[in-house]
């Protein structure tokens, strides 16, 4: 447990470490007396509850205290860790102001234990109400901590206490008394996609897929599944929660998983290669509804790389691509069909069971966008993605990737051909022509100079690819 306590009055901080600081394990309270302070220790800890007073100089010992400075703190937490439970310290808890706060009210049951307040008041002098309302927190912590996490012989994941704390947290809201989690997706990004089970005694009471991330993209990826999930029935996991509290910036979104979801497309195709073409035409009737309301849109490459990666990284596969003028070539004007899509299609953010019936997971990135961006990039994180089945072969080679454009010379000794074959033909039906597909993955490719880990000789030789077809178009 840790709690934060910011407060100037040396006479209130005397009282606070005699009764209340004295009352819990050496380190568990902190006070801070200024602006600075706070925001120092918001910034480098994470804190279960913060007792905030209004009026508070800017630095340690500085002569101006204001109600304005400690706006600035609450400012921060409000914008940062919204999840972070927060008790105004206050003499006037009716006046305008605190009503106001109480608009930024969660009622949440932050910690699995009971629905509480994430923004309150205590007044000046409740020293008893400060060291009760700690006490309640460290309960709550202490039971929490009852949730056994465990995991199957060889397969732990790695996670941090935050992490662990989301599972529990999740687990005792729904009724568990134990959680296992598992790595369903090692994807380019921070957040982790897990596949999560809830026991109660010896009974499995839920199976779900949980992503954890900071509870800012959590907000953006629930929009965006409200807004943009429109697929057929049984194409995407309903959510059972999203847990928003308790863990400083950071939170959870657990989706329902139909038993037998258990394999992404990556496992299947490296059991069955040759089940590559039936794959991806199961995935494509699952989004199908999408396309029907797709419209043509006029842009520039460059405007449509931009909406994958920064100009930084444009300037790094140029620097590294001299011979092919990818300013010149960016600066063309192409036809795209627009349509709402994943925009994260890769092989880990499918999963099957063992009809081969699939659902998608992990909409952080669904909105409008090209139609064809899902096809090319169910093709290509095959090569990129850290799962990808063909991360790890000969094929292709640098050699080989150069002739990407035409499919029959790309495909030799290709151990997936069916699959291949599937998204790209996918890709060229739903997209506005050829230079829309070479566009598009070239976007897609500028990406893989994002991340640490691809391959970027690859790379290179699929952008000298698609950047000589352009031109021949």
């Amino acid at each position: 447990m840790k709690v934060l306590i910011v407060e100037d009055n040396l006479r209130n901080i005397q009282e606070l470490t005699q009764t209340v600081v004295s009352a819990f394990p050496a380190g568990d309270v902190v006070i801070k007396q200024s602006r600075d302070t706070a925001l120092a220790a918001l910034q480098n800890e994470t804190f279960d509850l913060i007792i905030l007073d209004r009026k508070i100089p800017t630095s340690d010992g500085a002569m101006d205290d204001d109600v304005a400075h400690g706006e600035t703190v609450y400012g921060f937490i409000k914008a940062e860790i919204m999840g972070t439970p927060v008790r105004f310290w206050t003499a006037f808890p009716d006046d305008d102001y605190y009503n106001n706060k109480m608009a930024d009210v969660l009622q949440e049951d932050i910690w699995g234990t009971g629905v509480r307040q994430t923004v309150g008041i205590i007044r000046k002098g409740r020293f008893d109400q400060i060291r009760e309302t700690i006490g309640e927190v460290k309960a709550a912590l202490d039971t929490l901590d009852m949730i056994e996490l465990r995991h199957r012989p060889g397969k732990a994941v790695e996670l941090n206490y935050l992490e662990k704390r989301i599972l529990k947290v999740f687990a005792k809201r729904v009724g568990g008394t134990a959680v296992e989690a598992m790595a369903l997706s090692g994807g380019l990004s921070d957040a982790k996609v897990l596949r999560v089970a809830v026991f109660a005694g010896a009974n499995q009471i839920h199976l779900t897929v949980g992503k954890l991330t900071t509870i800012r993209e959590l907000s953006e990826e629930l929009k965006r599944y409200q807004h943009f999930v429109r697929l057929l029935p049984g194409a995407a996991p309903a959510i059972v929660c999203q847990v928003r509290t308790g863990a400083g910036r950071y939170g959870g979104t657990f989706y329902q998983l139909a038993a037998g979801h258990e394999k992404s497309l990556f496992a299947e195709l490296t059991n069955n290669p040759k089940s590559g073409g039936k794959l991806v035409a199961e995935i494509r009737k699952k989004v199908g509804p999408w396309l029907s309301n797709a419209e043509e849109r006029k842009i520039t490459i460059a405007e449509l790389r931009r909406s994958f990666v920064s100009d930084d990284i444009f300037k790094i596969v140029s620097d590294a691509l001299p011979g092919q003028n990818l300013t010149q070539f960016e600066s063309h004007l192409i036809t795209l069909k627009i349509c709402c899509c994943h925009g994260d299609l890769h092989g880990e953010n499918v999963l099957f069971d063992d009809n081969q019936n699939p659902i998608l997971i992990d909409f952080g990135e669904a909105g409008v966008g090209c139609a064809a961006i899902d096809p090319l990039t169910l093709e290509l994180s095959a090569i990129f993605h850290p799962n990808g089945m063909l991360k790890t072969m000969k094929w292709p080679s640098a050699s080989q990737a150069k002739h990407w454009v035409d499919v029959n010379l790309y495909l030799k000794d290709c151990p997936y051909p069916s699959y291949v074959n599937a998204c790209r033909d996918w890709a060229y039906e739903v997209a506005h022509g050829n230079r829309a597909i070479y566009a598009i993955a070239y976007a897609y490719l500028v990406k893989q100079f994002k991340y640490r880990d691809t391959d970027k000789e690859i790379a290179k030789a699929l952008i000298e690819a698609v950047v000589t077809a352009y031109a021949k178009t």
